[in-house]
């Protein structure tokens, strides 16, 4: 049975936490020039395939029109992923944010695996019986 102690828990979020605000204090904040996703996934959730012209604006390029209305050509898997984002803001989020938020966790997840196949031994206390 797999028992954590304190030290591996305290270090894997100081981690998580020193690279998400790492990534935030090093990036800059990016404009809305990229948030085609988020603009599909909010539509997704008024019951629309695509953007109206009234909402679209003119930096998003990559945007295909049709028949009145502009489409997505991303994934169908990057515009569900920001269905919860969605869900919580009406206007694009700070993406930079959500991209440090999204690296800490990253760290975070590594450490932990990393743990657990054993890179880091002196780190973890393991329960053999």
């Amino acid at each position: 049975m797999k028992k954590y102690n304190i030290p591996e828990v305290s270090i894997s979020i100081t981690l998580a936490l020193s690279a998400a605000l790492i990534f935030y204090f090093s990036t800059n904040p990016p404009q809305v020039h990229g948030d085609y996703t988020f603009r599909i996934a909010g539509a997704l959730l008024r019951g629309e395939l695509g953007l109206r012209l009234n909402e679209f604006p003119s930096f998003l390029s990559e945007m295909i029109p049709y028949e009145g209305k502009y489409y997505s050509a991303f994934p169908l898997g990057s515009v569900i992923s920001m269905l919860p984002i969605a869900l919580l803001f009406h206007e694009p989020p700070p993406v930079h944010v959500i991209i440090a938020l999204i690296a800490g966790a990253c760290v975070y997840f590594f450490f932990q695996f990393t743990n657990l196949i054993g890179a880091f031994p002196g780190i973890r206390d393991f329960d053999v019986g």
